[in-house]
């Protein structure tokens, strides 16, 4: 049996990001995918949180910002949510909202 959980982002990861960022039709090299996270990590700002189980890269990914409002002040915005396409439907989006808001 497979066990599945969330974690943060590791630059490792890089790889199965940038493919699952190419399912949303965002075109995007390993490379690409390393400098991006390398920008945001560690970043008390950004956060990026991936799906996976103990046998495979990442399957999902969620990237969450805290910004600023002024008439609301502080926030989070998801920035990005990508499941890869053969698991859509099976809730590990809503999984990886519900890690995010803790």
């Amino acid at each position: 049996m497979q066990r599945t959980h969330i974690r943060q982002a590791i630059l490792s990861d890089a790889e199965a990001l940038a493919a699952l960022s190419s399912q949303l039709g965002y075109a995007c090299t390993a490379d690409d995918m390393k400098a991006r996270l390398s920008a945001v990590s560690p970043s008390a700002d950004h956060v990026i949180y991936v799906y996976c189980d103990d046998r495979t890269a990442p399957s999902a990914w969620l990237h969450v910002m805290r910004t600023f409002h002024l008439e609301s002040g502080f926030a989070a915005e998801i920035a990005g949510l990508v499941v890869n396409e053969s698991q859509r439907g099976r809730g590990i989006g809503a999984a990886l909202v519900a890690e995010a808001i803790g």
